[in-house]
């Protein structure tokens, strides 16, 4: 006969539980991050398709137009730039900001699932300390 399945407790439940949605809170911002990149880096192969385009001017001369579609150096301008440019800026921005709002929030989540656990965990200490005083 196959023996029965071990059983989890109630607080073993609850950090289990709290330590998956943790889990998907920070895979949620890694795709969002993930995602900021990627943007990025289509912001910048559009820029760099038209940044060498040939453009007439209106007295009729044929010039190169020339764009800077490095997001680090666009960034160190105090104004925003226009266009594309603007659109790389934006870009770079948000994959500079990280995703420490997810990694804080899965932490919580995390620490709040482990209160029934470290309550029950101190509870089960204190009753065996309880005994070994009482000589059982």
């Amino acid at each position: 006969m196959s023996s029965p399945a071990p059983r989890i407790s109630g607080p073993a439940k609850s950090l289990l539980v709290a330590a998956a949605a943790a889990l998907a809170i920070v895979g949620y911002g890694l795709a969002g991050h993930l995602q900021h990149q990627a943007d990025l880096r289509a912001h910048v192969a559009a820029c760099e398709k038209e940044a060498n385009r040939p453009v007439t001017k209106p007295d009729g001369q044929d010039v190169t137009l020339r764009l800077m579609c490095d997001p680090r150096e666009l960034d160190k301008g105090v104004d925003l730039p226009a266009g594309i440019q603007g659109q790389i800026v934006l870009a770079q921005r948000e994959v500079d900001g990280g995703w420490g709002e997810e990694g804080l929030i899965a932490i919580l989540v995390l620490l709040v699932g482990a209160i029934p656990w470290g309550w029950y965990f101190l509870l089960e200490r204190i009753r065996e300390m309880r005994q070994a005083a009482l000589g059982r």
